[in-house]
């Protein structure tokens, strides 16, 4: 939600669903600060700039206007077919978000005891979608493919769940 204005990406994810035949799904996320600070952007308020790509998101596909969308006369809209708009959060207040103003929530990069808890929070306003996607190494060849994957969202995880890993700061 900090490069790209978000009438611009639910626009063309309409366009991308249409032509999928109803097949799209839009995600938004915080964004890890490694990948972020890669590309010299600041992520200040994740969960304000969540929310107000969701409200735009919403307001493209009903082509209605709100603050800092204003559609024009000819815009694309959702038709037959909504594209449906998922948060991926681990947090309790993107997770709460998602589940206000967001179709589902992808739950990844977790410990699978933290499961319960981030989809209860995924599901604390109203209920919606889940789609879970577990880190998993099948053998120490696919594990050691994957350990830079895995320790950078050990990494990116609150204090409090590497400690419960048994990870130091």
């Amino acid at each position: 939600p900090y490069i790209r204005h978000p009438a611009l990406s639910m626009a063309a994810m309409l366009t991308v669903n249409e032509l999928s035949g109803g097949r799209a799904v839009l995600g938004v996320g915080a964004g890890g600060a490694p990948a972020l600070q890669s590309l010299q952007v600041p992520a200040p308020q994740p969960g304000p700039n969540v929310r107000r790509f969701l409200e735009v998101a919403h307001a493209v596909a009903q082509g209605r206007a709100t603050s800092g969308y204003q559609p024009a006369d000819l815009t694309i809209r959702a038709g037959e077919r909504p594209l449906p708009l998922y948060v991926g959060a681990r947090g309790p207040a993107l997770n709460r978000i998602a589940s206000e103003l967001a179709d589902g929530a992808l739950v990844a990069g977790l410990p699978p005891f933290r499961y319960r808890e981030v989809i209860g929070w995924a599901r604390s306003v109203r209920p919606i979608a889940i789609a879970l996607y577990p880190s998993v190494a099948f053998g120490p060849e696919a594990r050691e493919y994957h350990r830079a994957e895995m320790i950078y969202a050990v990494l990116d995880t609150p204090p409090g769940v590497r400690t419960r890993l048994g990870v130091d700061d």
